[in-house]
């Protein structure tokens, strides 16, 4: 994929498209953050940013649906569907 097949998503375009608040996306990321620097890392917490625009964290969108994928099925996760291609 391309960059333009595959976009990079900030924290708040992730937020909105898995339907959370983007402070509990801030949550998740720093949450992250801090088991990948322990070591104590699972495929269920949000994965490393895939590039950083100065100290703005982004993600591929097939990272996150990768994410969302392994998340399936976990309490408080909500299948929000995607939105819509205009």
């Amino acid at each position: 994929m391309t960059d333009e097949t595959d976009p990079y998503l900030e924290m708040d375009e992730v937020a909105d498209l898995i339907g959370v608040a983007h402070p509990t996306m801030r949550t998740y990321h720093n949450r992250a953050k801090r088991k990948r620097e322990n070591g104590k890392a699972t495929e269920k917490d949000l994965p490393e940013p895939d590039r950083m625009f100065g100290r703005t964290p982004a993600w591929k969108r097939s990272t996150i649906d990768r994410w969302r994928q392994a998340r399936a099925g976990e309490p408080n996760v909500r299948d929000v569907p995607p939105p819509t291609e205009r």
